[in-house]
């Protein structure tokens, strides 16, 4: 972890405090933070993941902004610079603070990270650690303002330049990741919305198959009610009255076929061999007439064939000694002479 710092021209008072365990053990100034994160400087007493506190101060030596933040160090002391950490802006945007004499300070910390992708890199501060951030810039406040102060006095040309070519850089940077940050939850929302129209797309299919077979099962069940309701008006009737109750019939059947054309509903009946059958409205009283026949000529066989061949499938044994056999799938190539036998009953041809 490096850092990203932008920093106004003498507006601030910056340092960095490195801590060890709970100690203040280095407090850098504005050119030895440049320094280390160009590897000009090592520190060679540090090493690994340490915590730093970023500071920026009022020339009255008032706190007014402050980052909890780590920062990696290789076995010589010198920054590891695999991962940057924005923190000009985390300063703009934290959240509030303590007030250490000039009002409630900018804090960023884990706890209120303002930049949710920064967060596993901050921490949380301890009232031991604003103690020890307070008295470190006491102890420095001397060269730390003297650094300040001549800052651009003693900058060389080339200090300057590579300060600018850093804060471009770093300004950049920050560019990219909130571009990439934006770019990430317009595709997170892209594919939540997807999602959310793949659901209802599938729920708003599933209720439709849903009503239309209510819908028919409904209209199937009518159906049965009117057949009752005509074989009861005939088994009443006298020999007189079959024609009116023959046209009673068919005005029914026909108000029931109107309803389901008017309704697009289709009928669904399955027959081994001849598998699902899809009947029109118009079909639906031909076909239970007579179930079985209406199946049998599906297959292009007779009504006897196929109950042949349907006894067969349902119960696949040898006419002469009861053992099982191989059923015949497919009635249109059953053979009634020959496929009802085992081999060692089967006819000679």
């Amino acid at each position: 972890m490096a850092l990203d710092w932008i920093h106004p021209v003498s507006s601030y008072i910056e340092t960095l405090i490195v801590f060890n365990d709970d100690q203040a053990v280095q407090v850098l100034t504005v050119e030895q933070i440049d320094a280390l994160l160009d590897s000009d400087m090592g520190l060679p007493d540090l090493r690994g993941q340490l915590r730093v506190v970023y500071v920026q101060a009022n020339h009255d030596w008032l706190i007014k902004a402050m980052v909890c933040c780590t920062l990696s160090f290789d076995e010589d002391g010198y920054c590891e610079t695999d991962r940057f950490l924005p923190l000009q802006r985390l300063c703009d945007s934290a959240g509030p603070g303590p007030d250490f004499g000039a009002g409630r300070i900018r804090l960023a910390c884990r706890s209120q990270c303002p930049i949710s992708g920064y967060k596993v890199d901050l921490w949380d501060p301890s009232t031991k650690t604003f103690s020890a951030v307070t008295q470190a810039l006491k102890e420095c406040q001397d060269s730390l303002l003297d650094s300040g102060a001549d800052k651009h006095n003693d900058e060389s040309d080339v200090d300057v330049i590579k300060r600018t070519l850093r804060n471009e850089e770093a300004a950049n940077r920050n560019q990219v990741q909130q571009l990439q940050q934006a770019l990430e939850q317009q595709t997170m929302l892209s594919e939540r919305l997807t999602a959310q129209v793949l659901q209802l797309t599938e729920q708003r299919s599933s209720l439709h198959e849903h009503e239309l077979r209510m819908q028919n099962e409904r209209l199937n069940m009518k159906v049965r009610e009117q057949q009752v309701l005509l074989e009861k008006l005939r088994a009443q009737s006298t020999p007189s009255s079959n024609a009116d109750v023959d046209e009673l019939d068919y005005e029914a059947n026909d108000s029931v076929v109107k309803r389901m054309q008017d309704n697009e509903v289709m009928s669904v009946a399955y027959h081994p061999g001849a598998g699902h059958i899809n009947l029109h409205p118009h079909q639906l009283f031909e076909y239970l007439d007579d179930p079985i026949a209406y199946a049998a000529h599906q297959v292009s066989l007779s009504k006897g064939d196929y109950l042949t061949w349907l006894k067969h499938h349902d119960s696949p044994q040898c006419a002469v000694c009861d053992t099982t056999i191989s059923v015949i799938g497919d009635p249109s190539i059953f053979d009634e002479h020959s496929d009802i036998y085992c081999e060692q009953h089967k006819p000679l041809e």
